[in-house]
């Protein structure tokens, strides 16, 4: 019963001090999304963003949208960039915010081809 508790006390520790560093982390700054311009290549996004935690792609590979999260772990509110592409060239960059406990990856959103910034424009 002893050693039981100190489990169970060593347990609840760990599941604090998780806690306390996840809420610490810093969100990402605002300087690399503002560094994304439309017509960009696809390599100069990734240097600068690095690879999406999270993508998207048509049917005909033709329009692809990355997710990226601004939020590290265990934020009830996290930031996501979405940044839009038509054969491969930056179309748009916007964000969204997701409200939920456990961290942004676990929060993309499924998003909707007629809401790319390239469609909207022909409309």
């Amino acid at each position: 019963m002893n050693t039981f508790k100190v489990f169970l006390k060593t347990l609840v520790l760990l599941c604090f001090v998780i806690v306390i560093i996840g809420c610490a982390t810093k969100p990402k700054p605002n300087e690399p999304m503002d560094k994304i311009k439309v017509g960009m290549e696809e390599d100069d996004v990734r240097s600068i963003l690095d690879l999406p935690d999270f993508w998207q792609s048509s049917e005909d590979e033709k329009e692809e949208v990355w997710q990226y999260c601004r939020n590290e772990r265990f934020h009830p509110v996290n930031d996501v960039i979405v940044v839009w592409f038509l054969e491969r060239k930056v179309t748009g960059v916007e964000t969204y915010m997701n409200l939920g406990f456990g961290g942004c990856s676990m929060f993309f959103r499924n998003l909707k081809w007629e809401n790319a910034p390239h469609r909207k424009k022909t409309r």
